[in-house]
């Protein structure tokens, strides 16, 4: 029987999951969500609480950076390492970025029958950051410190032609998409859980409460919505959450056109019905929270998501119990071999050449032999390689060199412009920043489910009696038409006037107006005055 600790540990806050396995079967010994403000003494804590002082540990590297390259399949390990090594140095320099600042791992990708190359998944994490936990640890050693958003798929019995996506919602939100089987892509947003638990935190002033305030708010759910309070807060959150689903659902969208699973997981699960709001505005994906496959096997006594809500401090757990991609494993250091190293334990002192050999020594020969071979073979064809590396990097070089003085003409000529526009720029943010004018911001926007009940209830509190409505409708997006008729235009006027000041409506305009005379003796009396109103949900 073996286990693991896995912690996941986030500002102010520890999810952490003890996880037995014996033979086939695992199992959560311990878990439990944990906010903190001494982290040292809380990680002593949970270690001595769950007795893992002899129990390996996994935890979670935090801010990482997730960049990808192309190689080329054929190279060496070695060579293939100084490649990519070469490519995110090159990349460090173009963003301004310390690259001896951070520690560095990845993992390989299929490309889908491109047999000539490999897609890199490159993962930076920053030295101190890791330095700073471990200490923090103290006399427990860390095992394995790894990227939440790879260990997460531990959860999944991912079949090779499986595409999906799994949506971490922690402090920020961390996407990992699986295209055949395969990691593909991770993203990260900042819009996660952070905004919405320092939103509710600056009225209770604990973090402990604000968290436990989330578990009872429901979203789109009124029937289940009787305490007040979450009744306010979960107004108050809606926004994050409209602009959270949008960007994943762009996100997605963006990485594989045809993911048909949305597994979601995290700290924002604790919101009921998350899943099903992801569901409504993505209806071409099936989505749902994120049970570990093997759940069945644990207590039935505990509620389900109790078990989903330390996720992460799961799957880190499973790292430690064989699940683990060793490759991205932040606590070993890099393995690099060299050839004096491999023959540093060998002594040819008894070695005696002289008379016939006996049976050792023609054994030893003869593995002196077929390595030199081996190294001649790999030396020469490293030779090659670098060789041709050295050439086509002295073509790019010619050809960057052609590019710079095609950019410095660019820019010449841009300069001449820029100094054509400067007076108009401010003009044009100020005008941009109240108006979206494209048809993709209007495409992007999540209106609620219950805007128009909320509009037809605000008329009604501030119509006159004089007015009569004719009809309400939204014929694009916010757009919202209302036509409305009386007898004298000053009611009308009146009716416009309070939907603009109340901020019923915005960038309102009466855009028509005309009498309706009845035909009883088409008297005064009967005519009646109608318009119609336009404006925008504010």
């Amino acid at each position: 029987m073996s286990s693991c600790l896995g912690i996941y540990i986030e500002e102010r806050l520890i999810k952490y999951a003890k996880v037995v396995k014996e033979k086939d079967s695992i199992k959560i010994e311990a878990f439990n969500v944990e906010f903190y403000e001494n982290l040292k003494d809380t990680l002593s804590k949970i270690i001595e609480e769950t007795n893992s002082e002899k129990t390996p540990i996994s935890i979670n590297i935090s801010n990482e950076l997730y960049n990808y390259f192309d190689v080329f399949a054929m190279l060496s390990k070695k060579d293939m390492q100084n490649s990519i090594d070469l490519e995110f140095e090159e990349h460090c320099s173009n963003k301004g970025y310390n690259k001896d600042a951070v520690d560095t791992r990845y993992i390989l990708i299929g490309t889908g029958g491109e047999n000539e190359r490999f897609k890199v998944l490159h993962v930076a994490a920053n030295k101190t950051d890791i330095a700073k936990k471990t200490k923090d640890f103290g006399k427990n050693k860390i095992s394995y410190f790894m990227p939440i958003s790879t260990s997460i798929t531990n959860l999944i019995d991912v079949k090779p032609v499986d595409n999906l996506a799994i949506v971490n919602i922690e402090k920020d939100v961390k996407i990992t998409t699986i295209v055949q089987g395969q990691i593909f892509r991770v993203d990260i947003l900042e819009n996660g859980m952070s905004a919405i638990l320092d939103e509710i935190n600056q009225n209770e002033n604990s973090m402990k409460k604000t968290y436990e305030i989330c578990k009872n708010i429901t979203i789109y759910n009124q029937d289940n919505q009787k305490d007040s309070d979450s009744v306010d807060y979960a107004t108050q959150i809606m926004p994050y959450l409209n602009q959270m689903v949008a960007d994943c659902k762009k996100v997605i969208e963006q990485a594989c056109d045809n993911v048909n699973k949305i597994y979601i997981t995290g700290l924002g699960i604790v919101i009921n019905n998350l899943d099903l709001y992801f569901q409504e505005y993505i209806p071409n994906a099936k989505c749902e929270l994120l049970k570990p496959y093997f759940i069945e096997s644990a207590s039935v006594n505990i509620p389900l998501k109790e078990y989903l809500e330390v996720s992460s401090a799961v799957a880190l757990a499973l790292d430690g119990l064989g699940f683990s991609k060793e490759e991205l494993n932040f606590a070993t250091k890099k393995g690099k071999k060299d050839i004096k190293s491999m023959f540093s334990n060998f002594s040819i002192k008894n070695i005696n050449l002289d008379g016939p050999l006996n049976v050792l020594e023609k054994l030893i020969i003869r593995g002196i032999s077929a390595t030199v071979i081996v190294v001649l073979g790999f030396i020469v064809f490293s030779t090659l390689v670098i060789n041709r590396i050295e050439t086509q990097k002295i073509e790019v070089s010619a050809e960057m060199e052609k590019v710079q003085q095609e950019l410095a003409k660019m820019e010449n000529d841009f300069i001449q412009v820029q100094h054509q526009t400067v007076k108009y720029k401010e003009w044009i943010d100020a005008v941009n920043k109240y108006r979206q004018t494209t048809e993709e911001i209007q495409n992007d926007r999540i209106i609620a489910k219950n805007a128009m009940p909320n509009l037809l209830n605000k008329i009604e509190n501030v119509i006159p009696e004089q007015v009569q409505l004719i009809s309400v409708y939204n014929d694009t997006n916010d757009h919202i038409v209302i036509k409305a008729q009386a007898k004298k235009y000053e009611q009308l006027g009146y009716f416009k006037a309070l939907i603009e000041t109340e901020r019923i409506l915005v960038n309102v305009k009466e855009t028509s107006g005309y009498k309706e005379v009845t035909q009883d003796n088409h008297s005064k009396e009967n005519t009646m005055i109608m318009i119609i109103i336009e404006g925008e949900l504010p």
